[in-house]
């Protein structure tokens, strides 16, 4: 059977759907095959790893676009935390629906088993085999895309790869080992126990790996909370690839091993529990890694070097899993992981990145010209790969490669063309329009009208927390990141002051939220504090052009500070455990109670044409003062008479909050429900749209017909105290 299409996803995981979906949107025709039931790759129920990226170990950097779509949608609907192991099947029907109701063709139970080649660069189809209808298909492309993980078309292809790890000399990575070698991360099989509320015996097979009491291994392994655990792997000096099945073997015996210490051995505290689930799809980190015309490395993610061609990003950090996995007894699974609290703190310093651009020219194949990649398998070095492997990562560099495709379509070219003609400009474009951020990168898009108009709003929220919550312990350097802006008179901060002492503070600017490279004092001050204190006044009696800042305590045993769990946009509590700055990872995220006097205003409604869509080096949100009315507008000044057909908004995706801590039936708290849309009209306002029940961050308003008008005023009507945060607003005449 024959198929044709424009553009050939191959690989269901986040990358793949998030790279279809793109396709299609753009008016591609476009299908996308996947060699299991279900899409979702690791994420889905036959893996279970939970979704990571950046916002995992970065403030206000969880990652938008399609995936943010997918995951809030996902998260409205499930009632279980999004947790390895828990990921249950409500994530694969979210896939399949989105994937379906934009009209893409799916291929699910089908294997690309090689690809069919036009000529030594060009592939022409590829070949594949469906289980379970006995169907053969040779589906042909004009353009194909590599998310399969293993890079299996690109390898069919003849596609330049490589497989291991680079010596330290080729890129200068302090990461990498002396010499190269074959060493890869491994394969992971994740298992679920639940608690049956009575004792439940566990006896393993005979075949089960023995783990005795004070076993070295699981010494080195952290295994007294709720499995599953990543840390049982495989990989060196099997192949990840050809040896998988041999893997998965292993790794069932281990995971029963691990489990009848935890139940027979010693006293984890699982007496209850009983055996659930055992993955039987090993969860891949690492295989083949295309090769294209540039290579991703620790120096430019460390360096974060700017990239012309910037097309994504990432920020979780230097992930490098030890070569060996769980055969290699002694040593940490992962060097962060080890034992010793110092060594931790040590590596984590060494392996952090703030958020980095990835460019497109990792996207596409150096020697197939037809051919792009998204996912784990980019052209990026193995330690490189350890931070640009995570899903949520790997999701928006599908958006980003299947979107290049609808340019390669317009100026009938190859992806090489994209970069070496200029056309990377207009591909970031239409990534900020989908809903995408790319760090350093505006919104110019000359056909959005709303780009040099004049804004106004019915009122503007002022930086001014309610009160504080928690308090944290000044027994490490700690600050804040914060917007400042006009005169500042005075910051305010509370405390608890066990003694008499001095408290040393710092404050410094910064070129982003992520950026913590100043050495340099604006403000330097010693506060004198008596015991039993709660007020800490600081000084500041300086003016502040508009932008970020950080200040920060040095370590004061004497002292705790009070903390507030309410969001402020590119506000951030920050802490020093070792020698670098970095925000509080893997939870949910606080602030410093603070007051700023005077009081400033940084949401204003400007904000929201500047052409960046959430905080980076501004707060870049229009918020309301809510206590002015439930009814709150923003009016929009077209300057002359336009016509248009769409309205497109960005409100508050939540994304300082990480992944797994998005809990189940979660509803966005700052996205308007409830809003209307007017036009100027004969010098009054007619209303021309109104939108009820809204969930979703990112919305397009279209109309049938185009619409002339001078003016357009959105009413935000306040549902339940919730206040509206809008980050961009952009009208368009689209054909």
């Amino acid at each position: 059977m024959e198929k044709k299409y424009e553009l050939v996803v191959g690989g269901g995981g986040l990358a793949g759907v998030c790279g279809a979906i793109a396709g299609k949107r753009l008016g591609l025709s476009t299908c996308i095959i996947q060699d299991r039931p279900v899409f979702g790759g690791n994420a889905s129920s036959e893996v279970r790893v939970n979704i990571g990226g950046a916002a995992s170990c970065n403030a206000w950097a969880r990652e938008t676009g399609i995936i943010s779509e997918i995951f809030l949608e996902e998260r409205k609907r499930n009632f279980e935390n999004h947790l390895s192991t828990w990921s249950n099947g409500i994530l694969d029907i979210v896939l399949y629906e989105f994937l379906r109701n934009e009209g893409v063709d799916i291929y699910l139970n089908t294997s690309i088993r090689k690809a069919v080649m036009k000529d030594k660069e060009t592939i022409e189809s590829v070949y594949c085999v469906q289980l379970g209808t006995e169907k053969d298909f040779i589906i042909y492309g004009d353009f194909f895309l590599d998310a399969t993980g293993d890079g299996v078309i690109g390898f069919s292809a003849g596609a330049e790869y490589r497989i291991g790890r680079e010596g330290r000399g080729e890129f200068g990575e302090t990461l990498a080992p002396e010499k190269p070698d074959n060493g890869v991360m491994g394969n992971s099989l994740l298992f679920l126990v639940r608690d049956a509320g009575k004792p439940v015996k566990f006896t393993p097979p005979s075949w089960a790996v023995k783990y005795k009491k004070d076993d070295i291994t699981l010494k080195a392994r952290e295994h007294n909370y709720l499995p599953g655990y990543w840390w049982i792997e495989i990989g060196w000096p099997f192949d990840t690839i050809s040896d998988n099945e041999e893997i998965k073997d292993k790794l069932i015996a281990h995971i029963l091993g691990v489990w009848d210490h935890m139940k027979n051995a010693e006293d984890h505290g699982f007496g209850n529990f009983v055996l659930e689930w055992i993955g039987m799809v090993p969860g891949k980190r690492e295989s083949r890694r295309l090769i294209g015309e540039y290579i991703l490395n620790e120096q430019d993610i460390k360096g974060r070097k700017i990239f012309e061609d910037a097309v994504a990003y990432g920020g979780w950090y230097i992930d490098l899993h030890t070569p060996g996995g769980i055969l290699a007894k002694e040593e940490p699974p992962e060097p962060t992981h080890t034992i010793d609290p110092e060594e931790q703190r040590k590596e984590r310093d060494r392996r952090h990145t703030y958020l980095y651009q990835i460019p497109y020219r990792c996207l596409y194949s150096k020697n197939i010209k037809n051919l792009l990649f998204a996912g784990r398998n980019i052209s990026v070095s193995h330690v490189a790969l350890g931070t640009t492997r995570l899903m949520g990562t790997c999701a928006i560099l599908g958006q980003a490669a299947a979107s290049s495709v609808a340019l390669c379509k317009r100026y009938n070219c190859f992806p090489s063309d994209i970069y070496k003609k200029g056309y990377y400009k207009e591909l970031q474009q239409i990534l900020l329009r989908e809903g995408c951020f790319i760090p350093g990168i505006k919104n110019e898009d000359k056909d959005d009208l709303c780009l040099g108009s004049e804004i106004k709003a019915s009122s503007v929220k002022p930086l001014k927390l309610k009160g504080y919550k928690g308090e944290i312990k000044l027994d490490i350097p700690l600050g804040q990141k914060l917007p400042l802006c006009g005169r500042i008179e005075k910051i305010k901060l509370k405390g608890k002051i066990e003694r008499d002492t001095v408290l040393k503070f710092h404050l410094r600017s910064c070129i982003d939220i992520w950026d913590f490279t100043s050495e340099n004092d604006i403000i330097s001050r010693e506060i004198h504090l008596k015991k039993g204190t709660e007020d800490i006044v600081i000084e500041i009696n300086r003016d502040f052009e508009k932008g970020l800042y950080w200040f920060y305590f040095e370590k004061n045993e004497d002292v705790s500070l009070r903390t507030t769990d309410e969001e402020i946009p590119a506000g951030a509590l920050i802490i020093n455990t070792y020698k670098k700055w970095r925000f509080q990872e893997w939870r949910k995220r606080e602030n410093l109670y603070l007051e700023i006097e005077p009081v400033i205003y940084p949401f204003e409604p400007e904000n929201i044409i500047n052409g960046i869509s959430r905080p980076e080096s501004w707060t870049n949100v229009w918020i309301p003062d809510i206590e002015k009315g439930e009814v709150q507008f923003l009016e929009i000044d077209l300057k002359g008479e336009k016509e248009f057909n769409v309205v497109q908004f960005i409100f508050d995706g939540d994304i300082d909050e990480e992944y797994t801590h998005i809990p189940p039936f979660y509803i966005l708290p700052h996205i308007p429900e409830d809003f209307n849309i007017y036009i100027e009209k004969s010098g009054g306002w007619e209303k021309v749209m109104d939108v009820r029940g809204n969930t979703k961050y990112f919305v397009k308003c279209k109309f049938e017909n185009a619409i002339l008008t001078r003016k357009v005023r959105v009413e935000f009507i306040t549902v339940n105290n919730k206040e509206p945060w809008v980050y961009e607003i952009r009208i368009y005449k689209q054909g």
